[in-house]
C-alpha cells in the first residue's frame, strides 16, 4: 500500500519536475502562466494533466491543435515513480529516504535538461552538489574530498579540450561530475567512475555500431563463437559466457570511442557529444541502491 502511494507520489513529482525542465530552458516563471499547449497556448485541464494516464489517453497529442505532446513528459514521470518505489524499498519511510529523493531528483532534473538542449541550469547544479553533500552528514568529510577530486579531474578534462580547441566536455560537466563524486565520497569514486564509464558507453553504443559495424562486429562474433566453443568443451560455464561477453563489448565500445575521440582531436573535426548528465543520473542511482 505505501509503495503505490510512494509511487504514485513520483509520478505527480515527476509532472513537476517535466515543467521545471522545460520553462527553466525556455526561460518562462515555474509558477505563472497556467500549464498550456507550447504550440497553441490552450490551458491544458486538470484531467488533461494525469502522470502518464493523460498521456496515453490523449494519444500523444494536443487535445486542441493536435500537435504531438514530447515524449520526454512521460518518460520523467515515469522515471521519477520508479526512482521513488526503488529507493522506499531500499530505505522505506525515512530521513534517508527524503535526503536520497532530493539528491535523485536534482539529478533526473539536470538529466532531462541536459538531454533535450546539452545545457544544464547552473542554480540547480549547485543546490545538487549541497544536496549530496547533505546526504552524507554522518562522514561529511569524505564527500567533501570526492566532490574536490571530482572537481579538479573534469576541470583538467575540461582544459585539455580548450587546449585541443576542440571541446568534447561542457563547462555544465564540472557540476555534474563533483555532484556525482560528492555523493559517493572519496572512498568510492574509482567504482563510480567504472560505472559511469560503462553507462556512457552503453549510451554511445549505437553511434559506435553505426560508425565501425564491420570491426566490432568481427570482434564481437569471433569471441561469441570462440565462448561458444569453449562453453561446448565445458571449459567455462554459461554464467562466464555471458560475463566475458559484456566485458568484451564494455572494452570494445571503450577502444572506439577513445580512437575516435583522439582522431577528431587531431584533425579538429566535430566530436562526438554525448551528454554526461543522463548517464550521471543512472549511476548515481545504482549507486544509492547498492552501495
Amino acid at each position: 500500500m505505501y509503495g503505490l502511494f510512494v509511487f504514485v507520489l513520483g509520478l505527480i513529482l515527476g509532472s513537476f519536475y517535466n515543467v521545471v525542465i522545460f520553462r527553466t530552458l525556455s526561460g518562462e516563471s515555474l509558477l505563472f502562466p497556467a500549464s498550456h499547449c507550447p504550440f497553441c497556448n490552450t490551458p491544458i485541464k486538470w484531467h488533461h494533466k494525469i502522470p502518464v494516464v493523460s498521456y496515453i489517453c490523449l494519444k500523444g497529442k494536443c487535445s486542441y491543435c493536435g500537435e504531438k505532446i514530447d515524449i520526454q513528459y512521460p518518460i520523467i514521470e515515469l522515471l521519477s515513480g520508479v526512482m521513488f518505489l526503488l529507493l522506499f524499498f531500499k530505505f522505506g519511510l525515512s530521513i534517508a529516504f527524503m535526503l536520497n529523493t532530493v539528491a535523485m531528483s536534482l539529478f533526473l532534473i539536470l538529466a532531462g535538461m541536459d538531454y533535450r538542449e546539452q545545457k544544464i541550469s547552473t542554480k540547480y547544479a549547485l543546490f545538487l552538489i549541497l544536496s549530496c553533500l547533505f546526504r552524507n552528514y554522518s562522514d561529511i568529510l569524505n564527500s567533501l574530498f570526492g566532490a574536490i577530486i571530482g572537481f579538479i579531474v573534469m576541470y583538467l578534462f575540461i582544459r585539455l579540450s580548450k587546449l585541443a580547441k576542440n571541446e568534447f566536455i561542457g563547462d555544465g560537466d564540472i557540476y555534474i561530475f563533483t555532484a556525482i563524486c560528492a555523493l559517493a565520497g572519496f572512498n568510492h569514486i574509482l567504482q563510480v567512475g567504472v560505472m559511469l564509464s560503462l553507462f556512457l558507453t552503453i549510451y554511445a553504443l549505437p553511434y559506435i555500431i553505426k560508425k565501425y559495424w564491420l570491426s566490432y562486429g568481427f570482434i564481437w562474433f569471433s569471441v561469441s563463437y570462440i565462448l561458444l566453443f569453449l562453453t561446448k568443451l565445458s571449459v567455462i560455464h554459461t554464467g562466464m559466457f555471458f560475463t566475458i561477453l559484456i566485458f568484451v563489448n564494455f572494452f570494445c565500445s571503450l577502444f572506439f570511442i577513445l580512437k575516435r575521440l583522439i582522431y577528431d582531436i587531431r584533425n579538429r573535426q566535430n566530436l562526438l557529444i554525448v551528454p554526461l548528465s543522463p548517464s550521471v543520473f543512472i549511476t548515481a542511482l545504482c549507486y544509492v541502491l547498492f552501495f
